[in-house]
């Protein structure tokens, strides 16, 4: 009681006299409860908003995390969120006009190329050998590519 404490990394310098029920914290930083002098850096930096969790009265944890973000560094998603490949938690978007809107342009996609695939194949069969390699790499590419942000997760 009474006794001042160093201001550590994570906590807020802008406010004089804090207490610990009243620390704030800086954006990036999370700890479990109003009561913990153990400030931590979040895994995924965006998630960890910061603030004072007492702010409102409410000495929950969960009120220094992104909106679809809970739990231990933020890094759990609320009902309704989903992980993106960024791994921060997005709304679960199923209305039914996207979904419809995500089958057409699928369905049109795969017309399209096996459409294209078919008249250059008649045409040239060598350009068609050409074609397919490239659409391998391609596909290859993209395969790697989205999974970056999972493998290597500090992006």
């Amino acid at each position: 009681e009474g006794n001042c404490q160093d201001i550590t990394m994570g906590m807020s310098k802008t406010a004089p006299g804090m207490t610990l029920a009243s620390l704030s914290l800086e954006p990036k930083y999370w700890r479990t409860s109003s009561q913990s002098k153990d400030v931590r850096e979040c895994p995924v930096s965006q998630a960890c908003i910061g603030g004072n969790a007492t702010a409102e009265g409410n000495p929950n944890a969960t009120d220094y995390c992104l909106q679809g973000h809970t739990g231990p560094y933020c890094n759990l998603c609320d009902t309704g969120y989903a992980k993106d490949a960024f791994l921060l938690c997005q709304s679960c978007d199923t209305s039914t006009r996207s979904i419809v809107i995500s089958v057409l342009l699928l369905v049109f996609g795969a017309c399209a190329v096996v459409g294209i695939f078919h008249f250059v194949k008649k045409r040239n069969l060598n350009l068609y050998k050409r074609l397919k390699n490239c659409v391998k790499i391609i596909f290859t590419s993209l395969q790697i590519t989205s999974s970056l942000p999972t493998a290597i997760p500090a992006m």
